[in-house]
C-alpha cells in the first residue's frame, strides 16, 4: 500500500512540475496572451495588494484563482508566492458554431454564433423591428471588431422621460454564457412585444440598451469562426474589467479602446440601472468592489439581489446560484478589485450597476444554453422592472417650465464621498431614485435655483412613488460642465459655463499633472473655452465668475481625466508573398522588405501644414501577379482612431507596382504629432484595424507644428534692485518655492511649472507672464489673453524658463499683435506700452530703458535711466495702500522667510520694507487697459 501511495505522490509531483515548467507557461502565453493559475494565501489581508498585480478570478477559502499576462506574471513571481499553472478555461472547448444562414431559419438557441453571424443577427433585429429597435456601433475593439448595442423602446431613438437601462455581457471574453442569453433576451423582448403584457410594459416605459458582447477580441481570439481560443483579456492582454477609472486609484494608465468607448457611451446617456454578466461561479455581486464599506443603498441591493437569486433558484436545479449568502454577495466581501466597471458606473455615473455571474463553468457546452436561459429569464425581467420602482418624477423651472438638471439627495441616507445621490436629466428633467421600502426626506437642488425639500415621501417595494418638483430661480452661482470628461491626450474638451446671475467675466483654473492648452482662440478667461492636454492624469477644474453682485467660484475635483492614446491593432499573418516595399510622403521615403506583418515606423516622421496638399506614394512588392489593395489612414483629429474622413484609397495594383494619391491636410486638423497608417492587403480593400492573411501594415508619424515662437523679455523689480541689478537673496531661503506660486487668487494660474532644484544662482524670483493678442495697446484688455507662463526672473532682468537658460516658448497663433503683462506677487502689474517686436521666431521687449515702455508709464525709476515694476502691492490688489500693511506686514514683521511683505527681498520683513519702499509708493496703482488702475 505504501508503494502505491509513494508512486501516486511521485506521479502528482511530476505532473505539477510539467504544468509548472517554463515551457508550458510560455506556450499558454503564446496561445492566449495570458495564463491561468492558482495559489495559496496565508491571510485574506494579502488580497488587496495582489489584486493590483494580477486579475483575481475567484477565491475559495485560502485558494486564489487568477489570470496574468506576461508582465503581470513577472511582477507576481517577484512576490515570492508559489503557484500552480492550470489549464486555461478554453482548453478542450470547441463548441458547434452557427453562421447566420443556419441561425435565421431555426428557433433553437443551442449554438454559439460566429462573429459575422453575431453582427448579422444584431442588424437583423433592427431590420425586423424597425419601430422598436436600433443597433448602434459605439466603437471598435483593438482588432477592429464592432462594439454593438441594441436600443429597444416603443419610441426608439427618442429621449423620453423614461428610465434608461443597460445590460452588457462578456467583458471577459471566455465567459460567454451571458453573450448568448443577451441575444436571446433581445429576441424575446422584440418578438413578445404586444402579446406579453409584462414585456410590453417594459418596452413602453423604459429605454433599454443591450450589449451582448463587450470584448469581441477576447471571445473570438481563435478567429471569427470559433470560441475555442476565447480569452479573458482583450487583444492587448488587458483585463477590461480592471481597466476603468477607479474611485481611489483614478484613471487606468493604459485605458484600452474598448474601455474608453464604453466610458464615452455611459457619458452620453443617463443610465438608471445596469448589469454586466460573467461566468465562473453563480452569484449576484453588488457594490462595492473596491472597498469593504457598505454603500448607502445596501438594503435595496440585498432585496433586489435576493429577488434575482431566489427566482433563479425556483426555476433551476437545487444547486444553482445557492452559494455565498444564498446567491448574493457584497463584492469586497468576496474579494477587492480596482478598476471594475460596476464601481465605475455606480460612482461616476450614479447608475445602479451590478455584476451577475450566471454559470459555474465559464464556457458551457452549447447544449446547456437553453437551460441557463430558463434559469435566468424571469430574473432578468425582475431586475429590469426594478428600474420602474422607487421615487421618480420630473424637475422643472417653476417659471419657464423647462427641465432642470438637479441633484436629488436623500437626507440621512446618502453617504458623502460615495456619489450615492442621483441627478435629474438635463434634457427631460426626468429622475429616478431607487430606494428600499421606507419614508424619506428628499432634497432637490441645482445651481441658480432655490433648493426644495420634500418631506415624508413613502416608498413601497414593487411600487412607484411619483414626485414632480418645480424649483424657483435664485440669484448668483457659478457652475459649468465639460464634454467629454474622460479623453485621450490631445483630444479637445469643451467647457461650458452654466452660471447664473449674468456674469460678465470668467476665470478658469485647471490643475493636475500637466497644463491645459486652450484651443481655437479661447483662453482661461473665455466663457466657454476649449482645452486639450498633453499629460495623462486627473485634473481639477475651477470656474470663478464675476458679476455686479460679486465673485462666485465652483470647483470640481478630479473632473477631467486624460488617458494615453492607443490605436487599434492591424497586421497580416504572411507578409512574404506581398508587402509594402516603399512609402513616400513629403520627407518620408522609407524602403522595406516585408519581414513582419506589422512594422512600427512611428519614429519616422514628417512635418506638414494645414491646408497644404502632399503626394502619398506606396510601392507594393509581390512574388506574383495578384490584386493588391492599398489604403491610407491619418488620424487628423488625434482621436486615437481613424474616421471615414481620415481614410484614403490609393487603389490597387496587380503584382508589384506603385499607387499614389494627393492628400490635403484639413484646416481643422489638430496641431501636434499624429498617426499615418498604410495597409496593403491581397484581393480585399483593407480597413484600418484587424488581422488578415496576406499583406502588410506600416505606421508612421505626421507632425503638424503649431505656429510657435520664443519670447525674449527684460524687466526689473523695484524691490530687490540694488543699483545695477537685482539681489538673489530669496533663493537662499529654505522655503523658496520650487513650484510656481501663482495658483491662488487673484492669478488662479493652473500651470505646473516646477523644478526639483533651482537651476542656477542668478534667479531673483518667480514671475507670471501673460500674453494678450490685440490690434492696439488700448484694445489689449483682459479677455484678449491668449497664453500665460510662470518663469524665472534673473538678476540682470532676463526672463527664462524652468531650466534657467532658455527663452519662454509658446505654441499659439497670433492674429493681431502681442502685448506682455507682467505679474509679480508684491509688485504692481504692468503691460508693455507697445507691441512686442518680432524678428524671425523671437518676440522681444525691453521694459527697463524708459518709463514710457510700460502702458501709461506704469513703472518706477529704480536708478538713473533704468525703470522697473513698482513695489509694495503686498496683498495683491494692484493698489499700494494701507491694506498692504494690515494685517500682513503687521503680522509678519520681524520674521524671516519667503513673505510678500519682504519687499526688498533681503529675506526679512522689517521697517526697511515699509519705510524705504512701501511708504514712498503709497497711492500708486497698476496701469492696465482693463481699467484696473
Amino acid at each position: 500500500m505504501k508503494k502505491i501511495i509513494l508512486l501516486l505522490s511521485l506521479m502528482a509531483t511530476g505532473l505539477q512540475a510539467f504544468l509548472q515548467s517554463p515551457q508550458n507557461i510560455q506556450d499558454q502565453l503564446a496561445k492566449n496572451g495570458e495564463v491561468y493559475f492558482k495559489f495559496i494565501i496565508d491571510s485574506y489581508k494579502q488580497l488587496p495588494d495582489i489584486t493590483k498585480v494580477v486579475s483575481v478570478d475567484n477565491v475559495e477559502g485560502n485558494t486564489v484563482f487568477a489570470y496574468a499576462n506576461e508582465k503581470e506574471l513577472t511582477v507576481f513571481e517577484s512576490l515570492g508566492l508559489s503557484f500552480d499553472l492550470l489549464p486555461h478555461p478554453n482548453e478542450g472547448f470547441d463548441p458547434p458554431m452557427a453562421d447566420f444562414e443556419q441561425i435565421k431559419n431555426v428557433d433553437a438557441w443551442d449554438f454559439y454564433p460566429t462573429y459575422d453571424a453575431y453582427v448579422s443577427m444584431m442588424h437583423q433585429f433592427e431590420n425586423d423591428y424597425p419601430s422598436l429597435c436600433k443597433v448602434d456601433t459605439i466603437g471598435l475593439s483593438v482588432n477592429g471588431r464592432a462594439l454593438l448595442v441594441a436600443r429597444i423602446s416603443d419610441n426608439v431613438g427618442v429621449d423620453e422621460a423614461e428610465p434608461e437601462f443597460l445590460y452588457t455581457s462578456t467583458i471577459h471574453g471566455d465567459e460567454a454564457t451571458g453573450y448568448v442569453l443577451m441575444l436571446r433576451l433581445i429576441d424575446s423582448l422584440l418578438s413578445a412585444y404586444g402579446s406579453d403584457p409584462r414585456v410590453t410594459n417594459l418596452v413602453n416605459n423604459m429605454d433599454i440598451f443591450i450589449n451582448p458582447l463587450a470584448n469581441p477580441d477576447g471571445t473570438y481570439n481563435g478567429g471569427n469562426n470559433t470560441l475555442s481560443g476565447a480569452t479573458r483579456y482583450n487583444a492587448n492582454s488587458y483585463d477590461l474589467n480592471r481597466n476603468f477609472p477607479d474611485v481611489v486609484e483614478g484613471l487606468h494608465p493604459n485605458t484600452q479602446p474598448e474601455t474608453y468607448r464604453f466610458m464615452e457611451f455611459a457619458e452620453s446617456r443617463h443610465f438608471v440601472m445596469a448589469a454586466n454578466f460573467h461566468g465562473g461561479t453563480e452569484v449576484f455581486n453588488y457594490p462595492w468592489d473596491h472597498k469593504h464599506d457598505l454603500c448607502a443603498d445596501d438594503d435595496w441591493w440585498q432585496y433586489v439581489g435576493h429577488e434575482y437569486a431566489d427566482t433563479a433558484q425556483a426555476h433551476s436545479p437545487s444547486n444553482y446560484m445557492n452559494g455565498y449568502d444564498d446567491g448574493i454577495t457584497n463584492g469586497a466581501d468576496w474579494y477587492v478589485i480596482d478598476g471594475g466597471r460596476q464601481d465605475y458606473m455606480n460612482f461616476f455615473h450614479q447608475c445602479r450597476e451590478v455584476t451577475i455571474e450566471i454559470s459555474d463553468t465559464k464556457l458551457i457546452p452549447a447544449s446547456q444554453l437553453e437551460a441557463h436561459w430558463e434559469y435566468n429569464r424571469r430574473s432578468l425581467l425582475n431586475y429590469m422592472e426594478q428600474c420602474l420602482y422607487g421615487v421618480r418624477g420630473i424637475v422643472t423651472d417653476a417659471v419657464s417650465g423647462q427641465p432642470v438638471r438637479a441633484e436629488v439627495y436623500v437626507g440621512s441616507h446618502e453617504i458623502d464621498g460615495d456619489s450615492s445621490w442621483v441627478y435629474s436629466d438635463g434634457t427631460t428633467g426626468n429622475y429616478h431614485r431607487l430606494l428600499n421600502a421606507g419614508a424619506y426626506n428628499i432634497r432637490f437642488s441645482a445651481p441658480c435655483y432655490e433648493e426644495k425639500v420634500m418631506y415624508g415621501i413613502t416608498v413601497q417595494n414593487h411600487n412607484t412613488t411619483v414626485v414632480n418638483v418645480q424649483l424657483n430661480p435664485a440669484g448668483n452661482a457659478a457652475d459649468f460642465s465639460a464634454s467629454p470628461t474622460f479623453a485621450f491626450v490631445g483630444e479637445n474638451i469643451s467647457l461650458t459655463d452654466l452660471s447664473c446671475g449674468n456674469p460678465n467675466a470668467w476665470q478658469w483654473s485647471i490643475t493636475g499633472p500637466g497644463s491645459p492648452t486652450f484651443e481655437n482662440g479661447t483662453t482661461s478667461q473665455s466663457q466657454d473655452p476649449e482645452v486639450s492636454f498633453n499629460t495623462p492624469g486627473s485634473y481639477d477644474v475651477s470656474l470663478t465668475t464675476t458679476s455686479a453682485s460679486g465673485s462666485f467660484t465652483e470647483t470640481k475635483t478630479g473632473y477631467i481625466n486624460i488617458s494615453s492614446c492607443i490605436y487599434c491593432e492591424a497586421s497580416s499573418a504572411n507578409p512574404t508573398e506581398e508587402w509594402i516595399s516603399n512609402v513616400m510622403f513629403n520627407t518620408i521615403n522609407n524602403s522595406t522588405g516585408g519581414v513582419n506583418g506589422y512594422e512600427d515606423y512611428t519614429s519616422i516622421s514628417t512635418e506638414v501644414e494645414k491646408g497644404q496638399s502632399y503626394n502619398l506614394s506606396v510601392s507594393v512588392g509581390s512574388i506574383g501577379n495578384w490584386n493588391e489593395n492599398v489604403m491610407a489612414f491619418i488620424d487628423w483629429d488625434q482621436s486615437c482612431d481613424f474616421d471615414v474622413t481620415e481614410t484614403y484609397s490609393l487603389g490597387s495594383t496587380f503584382g508589384p507596382g506603385t499607387v499614389d494619391i494627393s492628400i490635403t491636410v484639413p484646416v481643422n486638423a489638430a496641431f501636434g504629432i499624429t498617426r499615418l497608417r498604410i495597409v496593403e492587403r491581397y484581393n480585399t480593400v483593407p480597413g484600418s484595424c484587424g488581422l488578415f492573411t496576406y499583406g502588410e501594415v506600416e505606421d508612421y508619424s505626421i507632425n503638424i507644428p503649431a505656429p510657435g515662437f520664443d519670447l525674449d523679455l527684460k524687466l526689473f523689480l523695484q524691490g530687490p534692485f540694488n543699483g545695477s541689478e537685482m539681489n538673489t537673496t530669496l533663493t537662499l531661503l529654505p522655503d523658496f518655492p520650487t513650484s510656481q506660486p501663482y495658483d491662488a487668487s487673484p492669478w488662479n494660474y493652473s500651470g505646473s511649472e516646477s523644478v526639483s532644484a533651482l537651476p542656477n544662482a542668478q534667479i531673483v524670483d518667480w514671475i507670471l507672464l501673460e500674453l494678450r493678442d490685440a490690434p492696439t495697446a488700448n484694445a489689449a484688455i483682459a479677455n484678449t489673453m491668449v497664453a500665460r507662463q510662470a518663469a524665472f526672473l534673473l538678476k540682470d532682468g532676463s526672463v527664462v524658463g524652468t531650466d534657467g537658460i532658455s527663452l519662454l516658448h509658446f505654441d499659439i497663433p497670433v492674429d493681431h499683435a502681442l502685448f506682455a503683462v507682467i505679474h509679480h506677487r508684491n509688485h504692481l502689474d504692468m503691460m508693455s506700452a507697445n507691441a512686442l517686436t518680432l524678428s524671425g521666431t523671437i518676440y522681444s521687449y525691453d521694459f527697463s530703458d524708459g518709463i514710457a515702455k510700460a502702458f501709461q508709464n506704469g513703472q518706477t525709476q529704480v536708478t538713473t535711466g533704468i525703470f522697473g515694476m513698482t513695489a509694495g502691492d503686498n496683498n495683491p490688489d494692484n493698489v499700494v495702500n494701507i491694506d498692504d500693511l494690515n494685517p500682513g506686514w503687521s503680522t509678519n514683521s520681524g520674521k524671516s522667510g519667503f513673505y510678500p511683505e519682504d519687499i526688498n527681498f533681503d529675506g526679512e520683513v522689517n521697517n526697511l520694507d515699509k519705510d524705504d519702499i512701501w511708504y514712498i509708493n503709497v497711492g500708486l496703482n497698476a496701469k492696465l487697459p482693463d481699467g484696473s488702475e
